[in-house]
């Protein structure tokens, strides 16, 4: 009985561990289960992603230093010739500027005005080499004269007072220079016409009465034969000196070419009034050049000069307070 109990556990045994060719395997629940955790596949892991930590970079808006606006063309222009005593090329200088500014006008006004500028600034140059040698300065003065007669053109028909003035000041430079540059009958006349076109637009006072000053130098110079007129010289100096004085008690003109003029045409031989001549000169070289017209400050030094020179060649006598 033992010995078929053992076979029967041993035939229990194979056939609970073994399987055969075409026999399923048979298998305890439990077993199955510990098969099957054991074989089960594995569940995929998330993929890990790893924080990339960006670090923020603080921007900052860079803000550039305002830009210095340097000066405009216009006011370097002005500032070279504010320093032409200094040196006649800046003069120069300023003129080529304000010959720029003239093409890149905005209207005809200001174009004229840009012109009358370098006109003024060529007739400084032209002057300042006349002194170096006689004729030097003349390239300057045509320049001046063919310039100041654009300003002229522009405004043949002129349709305000201010076009007018534009015109008297074209009618001035164009006069002055010209003058200069063609110092003959032919060019006399021409500054006279141009000089008494200004008187009948009725802007005698420009330029300190420069036109009266122009004609009175014509006369002054001109010959009898050819028309000149000493007494009509002096009536023009007179004029331009005393419309043009510092004040009642200062008898002296603000402008140094009224006073120089005015003490030529008096000492002259036809009227030899040699205490007047040297009163006014001797007045004017007193005057501090800063206080006359600081528009003019280089040319009055130089025209302080002349009148010191003009003093010792009449030989005048010490500046006596009740003179004249």
């Amino acid at each position: 009985m033992k010995k078929i109990h053992r076979h029967l556990l041993l035939l229990c045994f194979l056939a609970a561990s073994c399987s055969g060719p075409g026999r399923d395997m048979v298998m305890a629940p439990s077993a199955n289960r510990n098969l099957a955790q054991k074989t089960k596949a594995p569940t995929p892991k998330a993929p890990v992603v790893k924080k990339i930590r960006v670090r923020e970079k603080k921007i900052t808006k860079k803000t550039s230093p305002a830009k210095e606006t340097g000066p405009t063309v216009k006011e370097r222009a002005d500032e070279l010739y504010g320093r032409r005593g200094r040196d006649v090329q800046n003069a120069r200088r300023a003129a080529l500027l304000y010959g720029r500014l003239a093409e890149t006008a905005n209207d005809d006004r200001e174009r004229a005005q840009m012109i009358g500028k370098r006109a003024q600034a060529l007739w400084y140059v032209g002057v300042e080499l006349e002194k170096e040698k006689e004729g030097l300065g003349k390239k300057s003065f045509e320049e001046c004269y063919a310039a100041a007669d654009t300003v002229v053109q522009l405004f043949d028909g002129p349709e305000s007072m201010e076009e007018e003035e534009q015109k008297a000041l074209g009618l001035f430079w164009y006069g002055a220079c010209l003058g200069q540059a063609k110092k003959d009958l032919f060019g006399a006349s021409k500054v006279k016409k141009a000089m008494n076109d200004i008187i009948d637009l009725g802007y005698e006072e420009i330029q300190h009465y420069g036109a009266h000053r122009a004609l009175g130098r014509i006369e002054y110079f001109m010959p009898w034969y050819a028309g000149g007129d000493k007494t009509l010289s002096k009536e023009y100096h007179k004029k331009a000196f005393e419309n043009t004085l510092v004040s009642d008690t200062i008898k002296v003109s603000v402008h140094g070419l009224n006073n120089l003029y005015y003490a030529d045409i008096l000492s002259h031989k036809d009227f030899k009034e040699i205490d007047l001549a040297c009163h006014i000169l001797q007045t004017f070289v007193e005057q501090d050049p800063k206080t006359l017209l600081k528009s003019r400050i280089p040319e009055t030094i130089y025209e302080m000069e002349e009148a010191r020179k003009k003093i010792k060649s009449l030989q005048c006598r010490a500046l006596s307070r009740g003179g004249k």
